[in-house]
């Protein structure tokens, strides 16, 4: 399994309030931050960085957009949405998402209902939180060298 390493799981939570987006914040050493823009740009760079089969890439990079970009943990997303989203076919898509899976790099909360492959459920997709911790792991170490990390605490 990729990023084995990693064993402890970061506490990824989306708080949200009425009139505002949601914020997304996680826990590290006692501490809640908050991401920011930078975050998620230091995402995009490790999953371009990485050497990820590129559909594996592709799918890594839908998922964060439909997910962290919109200021969301995880997302509920069709089959078929996917494969336009991916340009991927129906074969490919499934056996990427199922690598994907077996490897870490995603989480998926399958739906219930329905055929086992019908393209019109929709499935909860996330990015794995080890990766995720990884990244801020390294956007921490950079806003602490900035000194920028205490502006970051989720009160």
């Amino acid at each position: 399994m990729l990023f084995t390493k990693w064993h402890k799981k970061l506490n990824i939570q989306g708080e949200k309030k009425m009139s505002e987006p949601q914020q997304i914040v996680f826990d590290h050493n006692g501490k809640k931050y908050k991401i920011d823009e930078f975050y998620k740009s230091l995402l995009f760079q490790f999953i371009m960085d990485s050497n990820f089969l590129r559909n594996e890439r592709d799918l890594l990079l839908v998922i964060k957009r439909k997910t962290l970009h919109f200021g969301k943990v995880s997302d509920h997303l069709s089959f078929s949405w996917l494969m336009k989203a991916t340009g991927l076919k129906r074969v490919t898509l499934r056996n990427t998402i199922n690598t994907a899976e077996q490897k870490g790099l995603i989480t998926i909360k399958k739906s219930k209902g329905g055929r086992i492959d019908s393209a019109t459920k929709y499935s909860e997709y996330r990015i794995s939180s080890t990766m995720l911790q990884y990244v801020g792991k390294e956007w921490l170490k950079i806003k602490d060298g900035e000194g920028f990390a205490e502006s970051y605490i989720y009160e």
